[in-house]
C-alpha cells in the first residue's frame, strides 16, 4: 500500500507542479489542472492524516503530510491569484503590456487586443 501511496502522491504532485508552473506561465489548462490537483491533493491529505493518526510512529505519513501542505498549499494560493495580478508582479517595469493585457483579458475574442498585448510584453524585453 506504501508503493501505491508513494506513486499516488508523486502522480498528483506532479500535476499540482505542472499547473503551478503553467500559471505562472499565463499557459492554457493550468485552471483544469490545478483543479483536478487540488481535488486529489486534498483527499491524499486527509487519506494520509487519518493513515498517520491511526500509526503515529509512521516517519512516511509524517513526511507524505509535510508534502502535501506544501505543495496543495502553494497551489492553492497560486488558483485564488488572478492573471492580472501576477502579470502586475511579472512585469512592473512595463506598464504598457499591463494596460494591453488588461484590455486583452477584457475581451478574450479580440484578437487584435490580444496581438497587441504581445507586441507590448516583447517591447518591454528590449
Amino acid at each position: 500500500m506504501r508503493g501505491l501511496g508513494t506513486f499516488g502522491g508523486g502522480l498528483i504532485f506532479s500535476i499540482l507542479t505542472i499547473g503551478m508552473l503553467f500559471k505562472l506561465l499565463q499557459l492554457p489548462g493550468a485552471g483544469v489542472m490545478l483543479t483536478i490537483g487540488l481535488t486529489a491533493g486534498t483527499l491524499f491529505f486527509v487519506v494520509t492524516l487519518v493513515k498517520y493518526f491511526i500509526n503515529r510512529d509512521s516517519s512516511f505519513h509524517k513526511n507524505m503530510i509535510i508534502r502535501s501542505v506544501i505543495i496543495v498549499g502553494l497551489s492553492g494560493i497560486l488558483v485564488v491569484t488572478p492573471g492580472l495580478t501576477l502579470v502586475k508582479v511579472f512585469y512592473r517595469d512595463n506598464p504598457e503590456y499591463i494596460k494591453a493585457y488588461e484590455q486583452a483579458a477584457m475581451n478574450p475574442d479580440d484578437r487584435d487586443l490580444q496581438l497587441k498585448a504581445e507586441e507590448a510584453r516583447e517591447s518591454g524585453n528590449d
